[in-house]
């Protein structure tokens, strides 16, 4: 009879034991975020020299105009934006496959979308210690560098710049036939 008891409370309990452990939450999924380098010289050693590297604007040197945002260097917002103050730089993002382009994204004084500057030039994909890749979509890279400082986000300077074409005359090379 004793073993009959014992044996009685021991199963439950081992039942609950067991019950806790596969009901412990899963693991959460990691985030890989970049390791910021902790001096500019780390930032800046990953490009040598210094005239192969290019930055995203600063936040003071951003024009609005109507409204749309540029900075120097060619950098030019698509969208239009209802902020009229720009708070911060909030990172830049690599689009590309080997080549691509840089954006620089940017936070407003509104509840807008972010303000995002690019330029019609090709960049070589960004190798430094403050970029992380992202998703890759249809073969398209991407790579993220999240930062307050356009200096902590450094990428290798264009390699050639791309200018819209203007559309042919509609009746260019075309004669006209008398009969």
């Amino acid at each position: 009879m004793k073993k009959t008891i014992v044996l009685i409370f021991i199963i439950p309990a081992l039942l609950l034991t067991s019950c806790g452990k596969e009901k412990s939450d899963p693991p959460k999924a990691q985030v890989t975020k970049a390791k910021s380098p902790t001096t500019p010289a780390a930032i800046k050693s990953t490009f040598a020299p210094e005239e192969n590297v290019d930055y995203c604007p600063k936040v003071e040197t951003l024009v609005k105009t109507n409204l749309k945002w540029s900075g120097p260097g060619g950098w030019n917002s698509d969208s239009p934006s209802f902020s009229e103050k720009i708070i911060r730089f909030e990172g830049a993002q690599w689009k590309g496959i080997k080549n691509g382009k840089v954006l620089c994204i940017y936070k407003g004084d509104g509840d807008d979308f972010p303000i995002i500057l690019q330029t019609n030039r090709f960049d070589v994909q960004p190798t430094g210690p403050t970029w992380a890749q992202g998703k890759t979509q249809n073969r398209v890279e991407i790579y993220n560098c999240v930062s307050t400082n356009p200096g902590h986000c450094p990428f290798p300077k264009s390699i050639k710049t791309y200018e819209p074409s203007p559309p042919p005359e509609p009746f260019e090379g075309l004669e006209k036939k008398v009969n």
